[in-house]
């Protein structure tokens, strides 16, 4: 399997926003996003985000803040990392 990188923006919104491309400023939003989500923080530091475009959907478990990472599944397939820039 293939690993990619792709960056994403949460907003205080519980919006999300990816792009391929490595961002120069991670307090801004990209200014070109590939796609658009809602995210709902659940119990447990569980993160699901549902994705506008494509309608997939992305579960992440927020771990220790001094970590700053996520692990998750993508349409409870594929697993996902997450890691804090």
């Amino acid at each position: 399997m293939q690993c990619r990188d792709y960056y994403y923006y949460f907003d205080h919104g519980r919006e999300v926003k990816w792009t391929q491309i490595l961002p120069q400023n991670t307090s801004q939003p990209p200014p070109v996003a590939r796609d658009t989500g809602r995210v709902v923080v659940e119990a447990l530091n569980v993160i699901t985000v549902r994705w506008s475009a494509s309608g997939t959907v992305e579960k992440f478990v927020k771990a220790p803040v001094v970590i700053e990472q996520m692990g998750g599944t993508w349409n409870d397939k594929e697993p996902l990392t997450a890691v804090k820039m």
